[in-house]
């Protein structure tokens, strides 16, 4: 999915910039929805303030910078379970999705998503589980694309052959 932004935005390999601009928007982003889900969690100013610096000076948090998918896979993660906290279904489906479609690792989000709501799910409308279910969609909108652009819906597994 960060591919398709940067794109919109414009962005090439031989001017970067706006990918790079974008990247470090959604990071930003992605660190002002993990405080407030933390404030909504319970925890206290310190401690969600402590959690966000230590997230922006971590030896690899310049990765966030770069115009790759990892700020913006944060920011969606951080919105699905920011979302599932506040009850906001649609919201939590979209964000969940568009992180399956970011990252293979979305699908571990489901998970976690899940046993968050197993917790809660006498309180939960059956809405709450669809939106849910549905997030696989990112991903497999994500290889409906690739089998698109070069033939080969797999390819984000097959190309890690290529790397060594």
């Amino acid at each position: 999915m960060a591919p398709v932004i940067w794109h919109l935005l414009g962005a090439d390999s031989r001017s970067p910039y706006a990918a790079v601009a974008a990247s470090n928007l959604f990071f930003g982003l992605g660190l002002f929805v993990l405080l407030n889900l933390m404030r909504d969690c319970g925890f206290s100013d310190n401690a969600c303030e402590r959690a966000v610096a230590a997230i922006c000076f971590f030896p690899t948090s310049y990765f966030f910078s770069l115009p790759q998918s990892e700020s913006l896979f944060f920011f969606l993660s951080a919105g699905a379970f920011a979302a599932a906290v506040r009850k906001q279904w649609t919201l939590m489906a979209i964000a969940a999705i568009g992180a399956c479609a970011t990252r293979l690792t979305g699908v571990f989000l489901i998970a976690a998503i899940a046993l968050f709501m197993l917790e809660r799910r006498r309180d939960l409308p059956l809405r709450a589980w669809l939106a849910l279910a549905i997030a696989p969609l990112g991903l497999f909108a994500f290889m409906w694309h690739l089998h698109q652009v070069c033939g080969d819906a797999f390819a984000f597994i097959d190309i890690q052959t290529t790397w060594g």
